[in-house]
């Protein structure tokens, strides 16, 4: 946290928007670990239990974790610097 005392010096008034994208890193991460935990859970139907209808639950989840960590995120946050400009 060294590095944003810091830059806040220097721009004091973008400070909510250090925190806000530390905040939302951290939530776009954790849903990531998700998805990814997802794929472990439909390999395990597939190859280890041969059970492909569990699998394709785990493959819809896979598509909205990743899909939503990837792109919704990240636009989100980029919304969010615009409009305050």
């Amino acid at each position: 946290m060294d590095i944003y005392r810091n830059r806040f010096r220097y721009v004091p008034e973008y400070r909510v928007f250090g925190y806000l994208a530390v905040l939302i890193s951290a939530i776009s991460a954790f849903i990531m670990v998700l998805g990814y935990h997802y794929i472990y859970k439909f390999f395990d139907e597939v190859i280890v239990k041969d059970n492909l209808e569990n699998a394709s639950v785990y493959a819809i989840k896979i598509v909205i974790y990743l899909t939503f960590s990837s792109y919704i995120i990240p636009n989100l946050w980029v919304s969010l610097t615009q409009a305050s400009f």
